[in-house]
C-alpha cells in the first residue's frame, strides 16, 4: 500500500468510529444535564437558572405557579407536575408540610403516588399518616395501593387498619 491509500483509511476510520462515539457521548451528557437543568428550574426558587438554560415557556410558568400564593396557580401546578411525570417526592414533602389548606395536602399524596421512587413515597406516606386528616389518610392508602399492593398491605397490616378503609 502506497501512502495517500493509508491515509483514506485512517480518515475512513476516523469518521465512521470515532465520530459516532462522540456524538452518543454528547447526546448521553446533554440528556442528563437537560433533565438536572429542568429539575433545577422547576423545583428550585432561583430564578436565575433561566440564564443559563432556555427550557420551554411551560416550565417556566409551573415554576413561577409554584412560588404563587394563589392556591388555585399552585393546584393546577401539582397536577402540571403529574402530567409531565416530573415528581420530585423530596420536593412535594417540603410542599406539603408548607400547604396548609386539606384539598393541596391531598393532591400533593395524590401525585406522589404516581412517583417511581417507591421507598421515597412510603417514607414520607409512613411520616404522616397519623397526622393527616381523614380524606388524606383514604388518599394515602389508595396511593400505597396504586405504588405497590405489597407495600399497601404492609402498611395496613402494622397500623391495624381494616382492609375496606381507604374506599
Amino acid at each position: 500500500m502506497n501512502m495517500p491509500s493509508v491515509k483514506i483509511i485512517k480518515d475512513f476510520s476516523v469518521r465512521f468510529l470515532v465520530y459516532p462515539i462522540l456524538f452518543a457521548l454528547g447526546m448521553g451528557i446533554g440528556a442528563v444535564l437537560g433533565g438536572q437543568l429542568i429539575d433545577l428550574l422547576l423545583y428550585s426558587n432561583k430564578k436565575n437558572i433561566s440564564l443559563l438554560y432556555r427550557p420551554a415557556k411551560e416550565y417556566i410558568q409551573l415554576a413561577n405557579r409554584l412560588q404563587n400564593p394563589d392556591e388555585y396557580n399552585r393546584i393546577t401546578s401539582y397536577y402540571l407536575i403529574q402530567e409531565v411525570n416530573r415528581i420530585d417526592v423530596d420536593f412535594l414533602a417540603e410542599r406539603y408540610r408548607r400547604e396548609e389548606r386539606g384539598y393541596l395536602r391531598r393532591t400533593i399524596i395524590w401525585v406522589i403516588g404516581f412517583s417511581g421512587d417507591l421507598q421515597r413515597s412510603y417514607r414520607f406516606f409512613d411520616d404522616i399518616y397519623s397526622e393527616a386528616e381523614k380524606d388524606q389518610q383514604r388518599e394515602i392508602l389508595r396511593s400505597l395501593r396504586r405504588l405497590n399492593r405489597g407495600r399497601y398491605h404492609e402498611f395496613i397490616k402494622r397500623r391495624n387498619i381494616p382492609d375496606d378503609i381507604d374506599r
